[in-house]
């Protein structure tokens, strides 16, 4: 946490979490990235309005430990991505997509990696300008600004640890990864 003086309209700073997650190394487990933001709501003569688009989950954290070998088939994935933004309305804001997953395994035996694992973060929520006529979406855009989306979610990290590795130039790892040999 970072020190500084409190604001009394605010409160309390708020204090640290448990041990060191969130760690370079994933000392205690993978730390988790965060959801995306939902995007604004619009109104009109106060009776209408058109909502925002959701914000995307993210992917949560997954830890493996064995004492044997850990292993990802050919044909084995490991889904680990983001959630979508949701979709705007009009003039609405479009909500942004959440962050990649974190994965972390402690093998033993050893890792046979060999698959996918897709630890992306997810696709940020389209305008809702396209639901209407071309004719329509010029006027939107040329007097309330050009048509926005919501933003990407980042990436994910995957970590291995293991005591050594085979087929590490064959796994396709989508997002950020670190192997260390133990």
């Amino acid at each position: 946490s970072t020190s500084g003086t409190t604001n009394p309209a605010y409160g309390q700073q708020s204090t640290g979490g448990i041990g060191n997650i969130g760690d370079a190394n994933m000392t205690s487990g993978p730390s988790v990235g965060g959801g995306g933001g939902g995007g604004g709501s619009n109104g009109y003569n106060n009776v209408y309005r058109y909502l925002g688009g959701a914000g995307g989950a993210s992917a949560g954290a997954v830890t493996v430990i064995t004492n044997g070998v850990f292993r990802i088939g050919a044909t084995g994935i490991v889904d680990g991505r983001g959630g979508a933004g949701g979709d705007s309305n009009c003039r609405s804001g479009s909500g942004g997509a959440g962050a990649g997953g974190g994965f972390l395994v402690r093998a033993g035996g050893g890792a046979d990696l060999n698959g996918i694992i897709d630890v992306r973060g997810g696709v940020g929520g389209t305008n809702g300008y396209g639901e209407w006529n071309d004719r329509t979406a010029y006027w939107y855009a040329l007097y309330h600004g050009s048509m926005s989306y919501g933003g990407d979610g980042g990436l994910g990290r995957v970590r291995v640890e293991a005591a050594n590795f085979s087929n590490i130039a064959n796994v396709r790892v989508l997002g950020a990864l670190e192997t260390l040999q133990i």
